[in-house]
């Protein structure tokens, strides 16, 4: 019996005291990573660093966090900030944001409002922290700018994971998957956009299913230092809910030597002349462009056996967008740039 006794004791002193380093670890390490940051040149400063949980949870708490990169000008203001795990699963973090928080760049400074802002991620072992695989969930979010606008987003859900091998082309290669519902733009944005006034306030739905490829990968160096560059894009799916507005695309699109996107994406477009009206009144594109359009996608949509609904590559080339018309390319606009080639 006082064996037993003893084991029990020994193996509680144990847990304790491995409770104890990871906690008193974990506090340690934020604890130095903020005054890093403030050598760097950052504003990185909180009013307490503490955990919590014992004996099955390591809850680390930040209190009045502040967070600012001057060359980068972003920053990032939060009354809390948690990081949530089980004692015997280091490597797997829960993240909570506050329902309040205020975000700023360069340009603006806007305040953060939602019900739910959850994350789970999972880390590869080691130092670097490098990213494994995470999900992050918000839910009634609201976005209000100093000057006045505001945007919604009823759910949001942002999965991603290191890509599996028969998917991946490279050593940086992640799984995407966007999957959001309810967007309202602020006001000046959809006015602007729906001049001609054919769209609803609200937007569906939208999602996205794609691999990235990036040149490193991201981990904590990535965010103390230059982001990862976005190598390209494989879209298996891309979709678009808006009124009576539906969008449906996928493809593979890469960074050229400046950083410009290159290769193509195939669009299957619902209602397509509305959206065509949408923008020209946008001043997306000139009416003559329109016109254009209009009579090459009119020929596809015909000879496709139908008026309302056409499949049409959108081609990205030269630093340009182009549309493959029956009567030819269609050049709509300047090619989304990935990255900036260093």
């Amino acid at each position: 019996m006082r064996a037993l006794l003893a084991i029990v004791l020994l193996a509680a002193a144990a847990w304790s005291g491995w409770w104890w380093f990871n906690a008193s670890t974990r506090e340690s390490a934020v604890e130095a990573w903020l005054a890093e940051r403030r050598v760097a040149g950052w504003v990185a400063e909180a009013a307490d660093v503490s955990t919590s949980g014992f004996p099955n949870r390591v809850d680390l708490t930040v209190t009045e966090l502040a967070l600012a990169d001057p060359r980068e000008g972003w920053l990032w203001e939060a009354p809390f900030f948690q990081v949530l795990s089980l004692t015997w699963k280091p490597q797997h973090f829960i993240a909570v944001w506050p329902t309040e928080q205020v975000f700023a760049t360069p340009y603006e400074r806007a305040r953060i409002e939602n019900s739910r802002m959850r994350g789970s991620l999972v880390f590869v072992p080691g130092l670097d922290l490098s990213l494994d695989r995470s999900t992050v969930e918000v839910e009634n979010l609201l976005i209000t700018g100093d000057a006045g606008w505001s945007a919604e987003l009823a759910r949001v859900v942002l999965s991603t994971r290191r890509a599996e091998a028969e998917r991946a082309s490279g050593l940086h290669d992640y799984d995407l998957n966007l999957d959001a519902a309810g967007l309202v733009l602020p006001e000046e944005w959809a006015a602007g956009l729906d001049r001609a006034g054919v769209l609803p306030t609200r937007m569906e739905a939208a999602g996205l299913d794609a691999t990235l490829a990036f040149d490193r990968p991201w981990d904590r160096h990535a965010i103390e230092g230059q982001s990862p560059a976005l190598e390209g894009i494989v879209v298996r799916d891309m979709r678009v809910s808006w009124g009576r507005l539906d969008l449906r695309g996928r493809g593979e699109i890469a960074a050229d030597t400046r950083g410009y996107a290159e290769g193509q994406l195939d669009l299957r477009v619902r209602n397509w002349q509305e959206m065509l009206e949408i923008a020209v009144q946008a001043d997306l594109i000139g009416r003559s462009t329109a016109r254009a359009l209009e009579t090459g996608l009119g020929l596809m949509a015909r000879l496709g056996g139908t008026r309302g609904a056409i499949d049409v590559p959108l081609v990205f080339e030269d630093g340009q967008m182009l549309l493959a018309a029956p009567i030819g390319s269609i050049a709509i606009g300047a090619a989304p740039r990935l990255t900036s080639r260093r």
